[in-house]
């Protein structure tokens, strides 16, 4: 058993290794995920919801990116963005 896990931890810190390396980013961090559950506070049904309602969501942000892009294709310029000077009034 004491094999087994160090086994484990080697390959951790190799994968974590690898992953700085690669990325620049800290393996683990929930930061570096789009999405990050707890499921010790929520059951599977509830996680999968989760999951979905994430996916729903990063598809509509991919079609919205996608139709943007062929509107700045078609246009050959891109639409201005609104400037505000102030927040304050």
């Amino acid at each position: 058993m004491a094999n087994a896990r160090k086994k484990v931890e080697e390959i951790d810190r190799l994968r974590a290794n690898y992953y700085g390396e690669l990325d620049g980013k800290v393996w683990g961090q929930a930061d570096n995920y789009d999405v990050c559950l707890n499921i010790s506070a929520i059951d599977e049904a509830g996680a999968v919801y989760m999951i979905e309602k994430a996916v729903e969501g990063k598809l509509i942000q991919m079609d919205l990116k996608a139709a943007q892009q062929t509107e700045y294709r078609d246009a050959k310029t891109r639409p201005k963005r609104p400037r505000f000077s102030s927040l304050s009034s």
